[in-house]
């Protein structure tokens, strides 16, 4: 009897010892799977964070290049309509001319909890874009480079001018082309970033995002004509932000203009 006793405490010691295994192995399983959803937000929220902050300046600054592009093909279509060419051996474009590494970034994220498929196929779209938009650049740096010098003085009767000009002509087509196609690239690419910009921001805290977005009309409020303009222009990228509160920003950076010039007066 008393060794049947003992065995009986024996067993329930080791169930003792085996219940506390297993609740000290799952609680450090609990306590791991916390950390490393406090490091999937943080970097959920750095990735999002970056990626509005380059999409919104695709969607801010590519329509007024687009539309800088689209009055410059007019000019120079009829320039060549008149059996002219103008200058275009000046266009040069230095790469890289964009910032978009948090888009790759993120487009290698597929089909991770930052990063799902709606978002990668977004981002996908707008990639595309971007990089059509630095062939159309590299093309119309090409065609600048071959733009051909005619000698001063040197005769239009001469071979050497009918030759470099009409080189020149056919150049000047081709580059108008290329025009053309950089203007419609970046308009597609501010289409593009405005069709995923929702994607991010419902990733992101509203305080974060509203926080982001006064960050980028500071950036550039100070370069509308007036406070009215800026807050009709800035209320229709940003409609939550109120229009005391976009005022109020145009008043701060009017002052710290005013500032800095005070300051480089003395």
């Amino acid at each position: 009897m008393f060794s049947s006793k003992s065995k009986r405490g024996r067993w329930s010691w080791a169930l003792v010892d085996l219940f506390v295994v297993i609740i000290g192995v799952y609680i450090a399983f609990v306590l791991q799977n916390k950390a490393s959803e406090r490091r999937d937000a943080k970097e959920q929220e750095k990735v999002f964070t970056a990626l509005k902050y380059e999409l919104e300046h695709f969607r801010l600054q590519m329509p007024g290049m687009a539309g800088y592009m689209e009055g410059k093909v007019k000019e120079l279509i009829v320039i060549r309509n008149e059996d002219r060419y103008g200058s275009f051996y000046d266009w040069r474009f230095i790469e890289p001319q964009y910032r978009y590494q948090i888009i790759e970034y993120a487009i290698n994220l597929q089909n991770t909890e930052i990063v799902d498929f709606e978002l990668y196929s977004a981002l996908q779209k707008l990639y595309v874009e971007i990089k059509k938009l630095e062939h159309a650049e590299r093309l119309i740096t090409s065609t600048s480079l071959k733009y051909q010098t005619l000698p001063e003085g040197l005769p239009k009767s001469d071979p050497i001018y009918q030759i470099n000009w009409a080189k020149n002509y056919d150049n000047f087509g081709r580059f108008i082309t290329f025009l053309n196609d950089r203007g419609r690239v970046l308009q597609a690419i501010a289409d593009a970033s405005e069709v995923a910009l929702p994607l991010i921001n419902e990733k992101l805290d509203p305080l974060l995002k509203v926080a982001i977005e006064k960050d980028l009309i500071s950036e550039g409020i100070n370069r509308a004509p007036s406070e009215d303009a800026a807050v009709k222009m800035i209320q229709g990228y940003f409609p939550d932000i109120p229009e005391n509160e976009v005022r109020q920003l145009y008043q701060q950076a009017a002052d710290s203009t005013q500032t800095k010039s005070d300051t480089a007066q003395d």
